[in-house]
């Protein structure tokens, strides 16, 4: 079960007239195939808030949006605010089919669990469950209660996950995955904008240290692995073992890769890298051990010998053998 929260809009008699125009997917601008369209559910016995129909078989939902716009108006609210709420509910394709009654409850239990209109309250925002398919439901609200005050949904991607779960759990549907938190956020729009002012040819590019002991250069598009001793850095442990440590390139080589850079605000907090280096960097470095000289690589009791000079008694020992009755030495 997925419920999905969709963007809030400002004109409640458009949408009903959406959810509510018959026809086949890509017809009359239709998402889906939509067929007989009816009220299951609302803030009221659903045939009181049934739209009447016309002469031609279409539903009139002016009444309708009327009666939900209602606290609104008597509010004082206006468009910018964006008061109407619109909420998709869908079964998974291979999960049993529902009644109009379970779909009815399923919605109950949405709204409950978003804080919209809980059990029992009489004096909750004015809302109307609309089905038009077998696996999905829409529900309409409009955010003013009917005593006059506003509703601000607060975390209502994450309540609509919860009811989901529970959904799922009490009519045994197809489970999903629960909400843990971990998934990447998602990329804002200052975000993206300093990322393509970042990868803006002519600009230098943004290196930052990562110590996730990879060996690859982290930045989307290089292809570059740049150890961090080219970069003239030393490592925590005073050594460069290869491998271990490098230096990641976040500025992508093509801006059509800028999307895979996160920045402004979701880069601060990737950014010890920096502070990192000059910590290593105000570390004292080890001395070098001195390079072994001449005399250190003579093996004691041995004259030094060059590398022609050894050629030839390899040579030399090698056709002694060779001859009839020779030893080799």
């Amino acid at each position: 079960m997925i419920g999905k929260v969709c963007r809030r809009g400002t004109d409640t008699r458009r949408l009903l007239g959406y959810l509510f125009t018959g026809g086949l997917a890509g017809e009359r601008g239709l998402d889906s195939a939509h067929r007989d369209a009816r009220v299951i559910a609302g803030y009221q016995r659903p045939g009181g808030l049934e739209p009447e129909r016309t002469r031609n078989g279409r539903a009139d939902v002016s009444r309708l949006a009327a009666l939900l716009d209602a606290p609104v108006r008597a509010g004082g609210v206006g468009k910018d605010a964006k008061a109407t709420y619109h909420l998709a509910i869908s079964a998974a394709p291979t999960d049993r089919l529902l009644s109009d009654a379970q779909w009815a409850d399923i919605a109950g239990q949405y709204l409950d669990r978003l804080g919209l209109a809980e059990h029992g309250d009489t004096g909750a925002v004015r809302w109307v469950a609309v089905r038009h398919a077998d696996n999905h439901v829409h529900v309409v609200a409009t955010l003013v209660r009917q005593d006059g005050r506003r509703v601000f949904p607060h975390h209502d991607f994450y309540r609509a996950r919860e009811a989901s779960l529970a959904v799922e759990k009490q009519y045994g549907l197809t489970p999903t995955s629960p909400v843990d938190r971990t998934a990447n956020p998602e990329i804002t729009r200052a975000s993206d904008a300093s990322t393509r002012r970042r990868c803006e040819p002519g600009r230098r590019r943004d290196c930052r240290l990562r110590p996730d002991r990879t060996g690859r250069c982290c930045g989307p598009g290089s292809g570059r692995r740049w150890p961090v001793r080219r970069a003239g850095r030393s490592s925590p442990t005073g050594s460069d073992p290869p491998g271990l440590w490098s230096v990641s390139v976040t500025a992508p080589a093509t801006r059509g890769d800028h999307r895979l850079r996160r920045g402004a605000p979701a880069a601060r907090n990737d950014r010890p890298g920096q502070r990192l280096v000059r910590r290593w960097e105000a570390r004292p470095r080890p001395e070098p051990a001195p390079a072994p000289g001449p005399l250190a690589r003579r093996q004691p009791g041995r004259r030094s010998v060059g590398r022609r000079t050894r050629q030839r008694l390899l040579v030399g020992r090698a056709a002694a053998a060779a001859a009839p009755g020779g030893t080799g030495t």
